[in-house]
C-alpha cells in the first residue's frame, strides 16, 4: 500500500476532499498531519478587520507570496511516497502533484494582483522537476492555466473533476412543484453570493404557479421581512441532520442556484439526486450545467460592473461586489422566472434534464472516474 501525504494538513479540509481520503484510488492511502498551531493562529488573526486591511496594504507594498507560503506550510512526512499538495506550495524534495480546487489564484492567496506579479515565481514552482502534475478540477481552471503558463507547465496539466460521494436514497414527491436553494448556515454573505436574493425575487415573479421554494441558508433579517407574507417560500436557516438534507434533495424538483460563481457541493449533490439546475452563467458554472441538457444557464446581469473587473472572481467577497448584487436586475429576475416556469410546465423536459444530471454524476463526476485518473498519475509518479 503506497502512502500519499495530503499537504499541508489533513484536517479541516474542503468537504469535497473527504471522499478522496475516505475512498482513495486502489493501492493508495492518504496520510497527513493535523493543522498546525501556526495555521490556527493565523486563522485567528484573520477575524480582525484591521489586521486584514494591514495585510492587504503589506501585499500592495511588497508584492510577495511569502506570507501565503508561510501560512500554508507543513512538514514533509518521511514515510510518504508522494505528496498531494492542495492548492499551495510544497517546497520539499518528494515527487508531488498540485491540486487547484477553485482557481489557480489559490497559489497566491486568491489575490489576483499578487498572482500576476508573482506569476514567474509560480511558474518556476510548477516547472520544478519534482512537480509531476497540476490537477485542474474544471475546464475553466484548465484554460486559465494554458493562457498564463509555459508549455513546460502545460504538459503537466490534467483535468480531474471533483466527485460526489454515493448516497442511498429514494425519490419522494411533494404536493406541489418544489425548487431548492442551498447556501451556508454560517456565513452571512453566502446568501447574497449564491444568489439567494435573485432566487426569492424570481420565485415571487412566478405569480400563482403551484410551486414552492425552499431556502436552506442563513438569511438576513431584512430578507426575512421580504418573504414573511409569501406562502410559497420557506426559510430553513438552522443546522439540519444529514438525513434531513437528503430529504430536501429527494423531495425537490430542481435546484435554483443563481450564484455569482459556481457552487461545488450543492451542484454535485443536485446532479447526483437527478435535479435539473437553473443557474447564472458565471465563473465555471458551465463546467457543471450544460444549457438545455441538465438545466438552464441564464446570462448574468449587465448592471454588475464587478464581473468585468479582471480580478473577478477573487473580488467576490469585497464590499463593492456585495453592494452591487444586493440590487437584483429586473431583466435577470424575469429570465430566471421564465426558466423556472418552463420546468414547472414541462414535466417531460424536467425528467429528461434530471436523468441527464444523474448521468453526469455517475460518470464525469463519479468517484470511480476520479480514482481511475488519480491512480494513473500516481502509478506514473511511483514508477518514474
Amino acid at each position: 500500500m503506497r502512502k500519499v501525504q495530503f499537504y499541508p494538513y489533513i484536517d479541516q479540509i474542503h468537504t469535497s476532499y473527504k471522499s478522496l481520503i475516505e475512498q482513495p484510488p486502489a493501492g493508495y492511502t492518504f496520510i497527513g498531519v493535523p493543522r498546525s498551531e501556526r495555521s490556527r493562529w493565523i486563522d485567528g488573526l484573520r477575524k480582525y478587520s484591521i489586521l486584514r486591511k494591514a495585510y492587504k496594504v503589506f501585499l500592495r507594498l511588497f508584492n510577495t507570496t511569502k506570507i501565503v507560503e508561510y501560512s500554508f506550510q507543513g512538514p514533509s512526512m518521511h514515510e510518504a511516497d508522494i505528496v498531494y499538495s492542495f492548492g499551495t506550495f510544497y517546497k520539499g524534495t518528494k515527487p508531488f502533484v498540485v491540486d487547484l480546487l477553485d482557481s489557480p489564484y489559490s497559489l497566491a492567496g486568491n489575490n489576483y494582483h499578487l498572482f500576476i506579479r508573482n506569476r514567474m515565481n509560480i511558474e518556476k514552482y510548477l516547472a520544478a522537476e519534482n512537480c509531476k502534475y497540476v490537477i485542474c478540477t474544471h475546464d475553466t481552471s484548465l484554460e486559465f492555466m494554458k493562457k498564463h503558463f509555459s508549455k513546460e507547465v502545460q504538459k503537466k496539466l490534467v483535468l480531474i473533476p471533483q466527485a460526489v460521494k454515493p448516497i442511498s436514497f429514494k425519490k419522494s414527491k411533494s404536493p406541489r412543484f418544489r425548487a431548492l436553494f442551498m447556501g451556508s448556515i454560517n456565513n452571512p454573505d453566502d446568501f447574497y453570493l449564491k444568489g439567494g436574493l435573485e432566487a426569492i425575487y424570481a420565485f415571487q415573479a412566478l405569480g400563482k404557479e403551484n410551486a414552492e421554494l425552499i431556502v436552506r441558508c442563513k438569511v438576513p433579517e431584512s430578507v426575512k421581512n421580504l418573504v414573511r407574507k409569501s406562502n410559497n417560500i420557506t426559510l430553513l436557516d438552522e443546522i439540519l441532520p444529514f438525513d434531513k438534507v437528503i430529504e430536501l434533495y429527494t423531495s425537490s424538483d430542481m435546484l435554483l442556484m443563481p450564484s455569482h460563481q459556481y457552487v461545488l457541493m450543492a451542484t454535485l449533490e443536485s446532479l447526483y439526486f437527478g435535479l435539473p439546475i437553473v443557474a447564472l452563467d458565471t465563473y465555471a458554472v458551465k463546467d457543471f450545467v450544460k444549457d438545455g441538457y441538465n438545466g438552464f444557464l441564464v446570462k448574468p446581469s449587465s448592471q454588475i460592473l464587478a464581473y468585468k473587473d479582471p480580478i473577478y472572481p477573487t473580488n467576490l467577497r469585497s464590499a463593492e461586489f456585495i453592494s452591487e448584487i444586493r440590487a437584483p436586475d429586473p431583466i435577470l429576475i424575469s429570465n430566471l422566472a421564465d426558466r423556472i416556469r418552463t420546468l414547472i410546465k414541462n414535466s417531460k423536459l424536467r425528467k429528461k434534464m434530471g436523468d441527464n444530471a444523474r448521468k453526469l454524476a455517475t460518470t464525469v463526476f463519479s468517484i470511480e472516474e476520479r480514482n481511475k485518473k488519480l491512480k494513473n498519475i500516481f502509478d506514473t509518479m511511483i514508477s518514474s
